[in-house]
This record gives C-alpha cells, structure tokens and sequence, in this order.
C-alpha cells in the first residue's frame, strides 16, 4: 500500500497541470461576440471591452448567411471599419463667449493630433481636451476626440480646414512651398 504523499507527489501534478486548460475550455464556450469589432467578450459583459458598443452576438446560435453557425472572429479574419468623418461643430453665442471653442469632432486621436498640427502650421493655436482620456480609456472616446480653438480662431480654422489643397505647389527640401516653374 502506497502511502498518502506518494499520492499527492504523483496524481496530484497531472490534475493541476490540466486545470487551466479545462478552465480555458470551460470559458471558451461562454463568450460573445462584438458586433461592431468582432472582439470575443466575457458572457457576462455589459459593454465590449475594445470599443465600447453594447451590441453582441452568440457565435452558438448565431447563423452565417442562413447556412450554419458563424465563425469565431479569431477565424474571420480583421474587421473591415471605416471610420466616420470628421464634423464641423456650429459653436452657439453661449459657447462663443468661453475660452475655447470646439471646431469639429474626430473619430480618433491620430486624426485630432493631424488638425492640430495643420492648424499650429498656420499660426492658429488648438488644443485637444480628450487628448489624455482617449489614450488612457480609448474605448470611451471612439469617434468623439474634440479639437478646440479660441472663438476668435473659430471662422479661421474652419476656412483653412475646408479650403481644398492649392495646386502646383510641391514643399522643397527646406519644407516651404514655392512656386512651380514657369
């Protein structure tokens, strides 16, 4: 007769080795789908912890094109988005009299950090307030990354911002722009 330690020395290992890939089974099949991201979420999740939808699918009772169970998003392959433009917002003479303005609403902050660089180019000062909170809570500012300006830029900015590129016009290697020759 084999005395208990042996037990624990031997049988034990094998069962705790194999624990987590049971607990990784186990949550493999309670998980829902983003329906925006495609992102595979918690079964218990409220909001999509990626980009912060509400909207979820069941990949177990779900069909795809009426045929069969859809696939996982892992199998699908990366979302296809296409990123909402930018808006121009109409300042009301309430919010033309504070500090700042907002001019338009970017859908991330790469494009927000794009407008204020092309407007400090032009002498205009800008400023993104979301700036820290879309870089630390990202889902939370998807698609709504202000740029503010002061109310007498306002008119200014949103000219240079809609005004289409000048043609002919090449920058140099000093980053000027000159003339095309004639």
């Amino acid at each position: 007769m084999m005395p208990w330690h042996y037990f624990a020395l031997i049988i034990l290992p094998f069962f705790f080795a194999s624990l987590p890939l049971c607990v990784f089974a186990l949550s493999c099949l309670s998980m829902k789908v983003c329906d925006y991201c495609g992102l595979e979420n918690d079964d218990d999740a409220v909001v999509c912890s990626e980009c912060g939808t509400t909207e979820f699918w069941h990949p177990e009772t779900a069909t795809f094109a009426g045929e069969g169970p859809a696939p996982f998003a892992s199998q699908a392959g990366p979302a296809q988005t296409s990123t909402p433009p930018s808006e121009f917002r109409d300042p009301t003479p309430e919010e033309m009299k504070q500090d700042l303005v907002t001019l338009l609403t970017c859908p991330t902050i790469a494009e927000a950090d794009l407008v204020v660089s092309e407007l400090t180019v032009v002498g205009i000062d800008a400023f993104i307030p979301d700036e820290t909170m879309s870089q630390t809570f990202a889902p939370y500012t998807f698609g709504a990354v202000r740029v503010q300006v002061a109310p007498s830029d306002y008119e200014l900015a949103k000219a240079f911002l809609s005004a289409p590129p000048e043609q002919g016009q090449e920058p140099d290697q000093k980053g000027t722009a000159e003339a095309p020759p004639a």
